[in-house]
């Protein structure tokens, strides 16, 4: 996809901003459904999918670049909260010919933090600190208007990767920010389902080799921690699609 909505006049490929401590690299992608019933976003490209990003312009691979490297672990979580039932493989659902699911984040272009090493790590600590940054919320907020506030009413619910408690206040306020009144919060199912405008929204654990607590997202206690969020997020997620539950 072809994104400069936050560039202005530029034509860099790369910005820093907050005082030099949040990069950003215009290297915006979406996969699946032109308009999908169902829309699974990541924070940002981590290093690994923006290299392979970078990659798959030359080498022709470019349905192999989300979630590279764990995207059995994706699927698990995706039918752990009632989506994809029968489903064992993700590689056929990633493609242009997929009719129900969107695939990016919700961050289009990558973003990464300033580590103290002084290099820019895109793991969920720099990332979820960057969002919170002035200047790179505004290209957030920029990012969620312009490509979440345009989704048709075919698009009943998004998924959200990450359950982490910081990650899932950020982009709360930033919704809010957005969507202003149409942005409301379901006090039963909180922290991890709300409604901004007409579709839901649904945190899921996070299925990064680096979550450690995936496991007890997957199988854990459903009325303790991790599990409990799970048994939410089946409500959320069923509330959402109705008499779609179970079939996409």
């Amino acid at each position: 996809m072809e994104c400069r909505l936050c560039w202005g006049n530029s034509n860099e490929k790369q910005t820093f901003c907050d005082g030099r401590r949040s990069k950003i690299v215009n290297d915006p992608g979406y996969w699946g459904a032109s308009d999908p019933r169902v829309l699974v976003l990541g924070m940002s490209k981590g290093n690994t999918q923006s290299e392979a990003m970078s990659e798959s312009w030359r080498n022709g691979d470019y349905d192999d670049v989300p979630y590279k490297g764990f995207r059995l672990r994706l699927l698990k979580v995706l039918q752990a909260v009632g989506l994809m039932p029968g489903v064992e493989s993700l590689e056929s659902r990633i493609k242009a010919t997929e009719l129900s699911y969107g695939w990016a984040s919700i961050m289009r272009c990558s973003l990464t933090g300033l580590k103290p090493d002084g290099t820019f790590g895109a793991s969920s600590a720099q990332v979820i600190a960057a969002m919170k940054r002035p200047e790179a919320n505004v290209w957030l907020s920029n990012c969620i208007a312009s490509h979440l506030g345009r989704l048709s009413r075919r698009a009943r619910l998004v998924v959200l990767l990450s359950n982490d408690d910081n990650y899932m206040r950020v982009i709360s306020k930033t919704m809010k920010g957005v969507f202003g009144q149409a942005y409301e919060e379901h006090p039963s199912l909180s922290p991890v389902v709300f409604r901004a405008g007409p579709r839901i929204f649904v945190h899921v654990g996070h299925p990064s080799p680096l979550n450690g607590t995936l496991g007890e997202f997957l199988d854990g206690d459903k009325l303790l921690g991790q599990g409990k969020k799970r048994e939410m997020a089946r409500l959320g997620v069923k509330g959402a699609l109705g008499d779609l539950m179970g079939t996409i």
